[in-house]
């Protein structure tokens, strides 16, 4: 149960005795209206802020991850498989609130999947791991189409796009679990709309110029930056997207492939993705006290 609903519950009953009380011994004094008008604003003040209330106390106690959830991370996403005790709490914590933060809105079908929520967000916090504020906001909003869709900003029909002023990540559902159950031979969606949400959020970052680096990028990945344009559906398609998706979807044949501009990712995200267990350099970026035992 969310606080917010159990500190409605309380003010209610709270309310409720209050009126009763005041009713059946005929008890209209100043303190009891003084203490009735308490009650109802408390009531008004805690439904108007419920989402900051039920917010506020996720953040200070993440909901346990289902099994199911664990179980399909692990199999999905290596990196999360790889982490150590203390990093896989840190990192499930962060996939809960991720889902718990974000707006999942299904067009044309009626509800989305808990395991594609779990996937998407699993994403999201693999390439945010490394930093404090991982979720990326104001993207707040994820909409999943069945299908590739046009929208305002692109008549053609396209499988991704984010549109800044509503702070919306949009995909196209089947192309993007494509991308995540055959990741050899497909494009990850999440980790390319992410990026754009990333590189709009850190304009200073300092991502290398690949742009003559296309045929190493193509040799990492196993396809070419044409096949990404084609993939997701649009022209207007920002390379340091796709190098920051390779690096984190093929970081070993990367760091082969392009030793110094791994490493500069890496220093960008403050995370190795070939670090194993530990793979955030400076922990102490990322909000946690590095003397506390993590």
């Amino acid at each position: 149960m969310r606080l917010s609903s159990m500190m409605l519950g309380v003010l209610g009953l709270f309310t409720l005795i209050l009126v009763g009380y005041m009713t059946y011994f005929g008890a209209y004094g100043r303190v009891y209206f003084y203490f009735l008008l308490f009650g109802m604003f408390a009531l008004v003040f805690t439904y108007m802020t419920s989402p900051q209330i039920d917010w506020w106390w996720f953040q200070r106690n993440p909901p346990p991850m289902p099994v199911g959830q664990e179980r399909q991370l692990g199999f999905q996403i290596p990196f999360y498989r790889n982490l150590g005790p203390v990093e896989k709490k840190r990192f499930r914590d962060r996939v809960m609130m991720a889902i718990e933060g974000k707006e999942f809105i299904p067009i044309s079908f009626e509800t989305i999947p808990e395991d594609v929520k779990n996937i998407i967000a699993g994403h999201l916090v693999m390439m945010t791991f490394g930093i404090e504020k991982y979720l990326l906001h104001p993207y707040e909003r994820v909409v999943l189409y069945r299908h590739a869709f046009p929208s305002p900003n692109y008549k053609v029909l396209h499988s991704s796009e984010i549109n800044h002023d509503d702070g919306c990540v949009i995909f196209d559902l089947e192309r993007l679990m494509m991308g995540v159950a055959q990741p050899k031979k497909y494009y990850n969606l999440i980790l390319h709309e992410y990026a754009h949400a990333y590189l709009k959020n850190h304009p200073e970052s300092d991502i290398p110029d690949f742009t003559s680096l296309l045929e190493e990028l193509k040799r990492i990945r196993g396809f070419g930056f044409d096949f990404v344009k084609k993939y997701v559906g649009l022209e207007d398609v920002d390379l340091r997207q796709a190098a920051i998706e390779h690096f984190f979807m093929s970081p070993l044949r990367f760091r082969e492939y392009l030793p110094e501009e791994y490493k500069k990712m890496t220093e960008i995200f403050n995370l190795d993705p070939m670090g194993g267990e530990k793979p955030v350099l400076y922990i102490n970026k990322i909000g946690v006290n590095p003397l506390a035992g993590e």
